[in-house]
């Protein structure tokens, strides 16, 4: 890139911050609400990209640590020593992935 050239240069958003959000059922919001009430309740956000080494499945990002056991030891140390419920937030989720999801809320329930 040349100094000075913004022409071909655009700073845009991630995709996911201009998209509308969709609606929570509201049987999902009133159980949320009651582990609030209940337990410490902690939101995970896991990267399934990291987790799988990245596209190489060689840890092409080059992290200092062995992500899957990092995110379950994390998972871990909640649950055995907070004695908090987890709740994994995916990054992204389209419906296969949202019904996957569901079944394991309700499953863990």
């Amino acid at each position: 890139m040349v100094p000075g050239d913004t022409i071909r240069v655009k700073v845009v958003p991630d995709i996911g911050f201009s998209m509308e959000p969709s609606p929570i059922p509201g049987d999902v919001l009133a159980r949320v609400s009651d582990f609030r009430q209940k337990e410490i309740l902690i939101g995970l956000n896991v990267s399934k990209l990291l987790f799988m080494g990245g596209y190489s499945s060689k840890n092409m990002f080059g992290l200092c640590t062995d992500y899957p056991a990092l995110v379950r030891s994390v998972i871990d140390f909640a649950i055995n020593n907070l004695n908090a419920r987890i709740l994994l937030v995916p990054h992204v989720a389209g419906a296969r992935k949202a019904r996957r999801a569901k079944k394991l809320f309700v499953a863990s329930s």
